[in-house]
């Protein structure tokens, strides 16, 4: 059985989660949206589903070259996703393809230009072979729960 979804429209980002965590959109722009849900854990966990993408260039925005793009928004969907999906290998592998399309849904709608967005549309391919591979024992380590 899948895990209940609900479609969203978030500041112009089309994104499916969780009724559960539909609330918290409410709550935070894109702009102030918490930046602590990416990453499998800490240290190369971290490093393999960042918060942003092309984040370092954040530290650049006094020159115009903030080409950033912040995906915490899809990496909070897809714990919730995680925490309330069954455990079963469909819905684990429904939650990771959940996951792929909010990331281009937000790489889409706040890349600053074309070549940025094709640049950045090559990461969620990547990301969702990371949470489908070194993810996939945190995911049944929930579940054991």
């Amino acid at each position: 059985m899948s895990t209940s979804t609900v479609q969203i429209l978030w500041e112009g980002i089309k994104l499916q989660c969780p009724p559960s965590c539909a609330l918290a959109f409410r709550r935070y722009s894109y702009k102030s949206f918490p930046t602590n849900f990416c990453g499998a854990g800490k240290g190369l966990g971290e490093l393999i589903v960042p918060d942003y993408i092309f984040g370092p260039t954040r530290f650049l925005k006094f020159i115009g070259m903030d080409i950033s793009i912040k995906i915490a928004p899809a990496c909070y969907i897809h714990d919730a996703d995680w925490d309330c999906a069954e455990p079963t290998w469909d819905a684990f592998h429904e939650a990771n393809d959940r996951f792929q399309r909010n990331l281009e849904a937000i790489i889409d709608k706040r890349a600053r230009c074309d070549l940025v967005r094709a640049r950045a549309m090559y990461r969620p391919v990547t990301y969702k072979n990371a949470v489908d591979t070194v993810g996939r024992s945190v995911f049944w380590a929930l579940k054991k729960k």
